[in-house]
């Protein structure tokens, strides 16, 4: 494994240690497919944030490629993490432990394809 693939396994690693830290551990209702295109919303969504930001960080402002994932990769988190609070607090929301799967997972995907370039 090459340098930065090591660090989107740790970024995706602890990215899901402290999603399930966050989470409660209940039975989500049955509205909450894992395979629905709200999740693939929740992937790309993240792939792209995470892409992106760590794109323009190094190629526009001048940052390395390291910090430019990390800083990425929190950026997409964070944003994920505060749609689910958000939904968490609509009457009948529900705060998703599936959809910030998705949300890792995407998070991953676009660090790791970004490390490639």
């Amino acid at each position: 494994m090459s340098r930065h693939q090591n660090h989107a396994f740790l970024i995706f690693f602890f990215a899901c240690a402290f999603c399930t830290g966050f989470a409660r551990a209940e039975e989500a209702p049955i509205r909450d497919a894992w395979f629905a295109k709200d999740k693939a919303k929740h992937f790309l969504a993240s792939a792209i944030i995470a892409g992106g930001v760590s794109r323009q960080l190094h190629r526009r402002i001048g940052r390395g490629a390291e910090p430019s994932l990390y800083a990425g990769a929190g950026v997409s988190l964070s944003l994920g993490l505060a749609k689910e609070w958000s939904d968490k607090r609509k009457p009948g929301g529900l705060f998703s432990i599936k959809d910030l799967a998705a949300d890792v997972l995407g998070t991953a995907a676009g660090v790791f394809i970004l490390g490639q370039w």
